[in-house]
């Protein structure tokens, strides 16, 4: 995010808010498939 809202991102991207909540809802979504193996071996 590093501090911008949607709006700001999409005028940044020029492009709608719709895309950047889809991008980065994406990325968040692969990004926690592949921490997921590390989180599972961790012991608490």
């Amino acid at each position: 995010y590093q501090g911008f809202k949607f709006d700001e991102m999409a005028e940044i991207l020029d492009c709608p808010v719709s895309t950047v909540k889809s991008r980065l809802y994406t990325a968040l979504d692969l990004l926690r498939d592949e921490l997921a193996p590390v989180a599972a071996g961790r012991t608490e």
